[in-house]
């Protein structure tokens, strides 16, 4: 605990949680644990239970996401707030997937099922937290932000029976790519790599799709790797929608 609140230059070299080391899984499986947990809570609850426990994990992603500006202030680097805006993927997940609980909104559903969940899962698999350590602010913030984006879609279809919809993902692709329209004029006046349109990171699976790719030849597997997502997240809902049709 000596190390919690230490920012990363500040902290000793290797102590960083390794990809898939036994301290990664075991993460992944407490993460996972908790979700089924919560899920089977969840669906044993009122509509006025389900609602506390929805806006509890919302509330709770909300403030542990955005308490990293007041770290980063405390631990006397203010100016690195301008790498934590919530203009990757997951961050402006945190956004939509408020608006999607606030708003009931199909759309924002949708979103959050086809790109917020997939994407949270896809950091957790690769976290490139660099030097932080399972017992630093920064890791807890991390798993705990991206264990609920995870939740709160599955919670929308395993719990309160929203059914994810093939025909609405082309607005969901739409909304996602102003998005990253607006990240790709963003990053030159930021200096920053949002979305890592600029170059692929150490510590994620990009720098392997660089080296048969190049750059920045690396997003073509990315959104290979999408659409193939896409293709395991609806063809069940798709057979299963049709399956009811040739009963009928």
């Amino acid at each position: 605990m000596a190390y919690f609140w230490l920012f990363k230059s500040d902290l000793p070299s290797g102590m960083g949680v390794k990809t898939f080391s036994l301290t990664h899984l075991s993460l992944l499986a407490v993460s996972t644990a908790t979700i089924l947990l919560v899920i089977y809570i969840y669906r044993r609850q009122t509509d006025a239970g389900k609602r506390k426990i929805k806006w509890t994990a919302t509330v709770l992603m909300l403030a542990v996401y955005f308490s990293r500006w007041l770290w980063v202030t405390g631990m006397g680097y203010p100016a690195y707030i301008l790498r934590l805006l919530p203009l990757h993927l997951c961050g402006f997940s945190v956004i939509l997937e408020t608006a999607a609980v606030a708003s009931n909104k199909l759309v924002l559903k949708e979103f959050s099922y086809s790109l917020s969940l997939p994407g949270a899962i896809a950091a957790m698999t690769y976290p490139n937290l660099g030097p932080y350590p399972l017992l630093s602010f920064r890791f807890f913030e991390f798993a705990m932000t991206h264990t609920l984006l995870i939740l709160i879609p599955l919670l929308f279809v395993f719990g309160d029976g929203f059914r994810p919809n093939v025909r609405r993902l082309p607005q969901c692709i739409a909304l996602f790519l102003v998005f990253a329209g607006f990240v790709y004029f963003i990053n030159p006046l930021l200096g920053s790599n949002y979305l890592f349109l600029n170059y692929a990171e150490k510590g994620t699976i990009l720098i392997l799709f660089e080296k048969w790719f190049g750059s920045p030849g690396y997003l073509i597997p990315v959104i290979l790797v999408f659409f193939f997502t896409w293709f395991v997240l609806y063809a069940p809902w798709e057979l299963a929608l049709r399956r009811r049709g040739n009963k009928k």
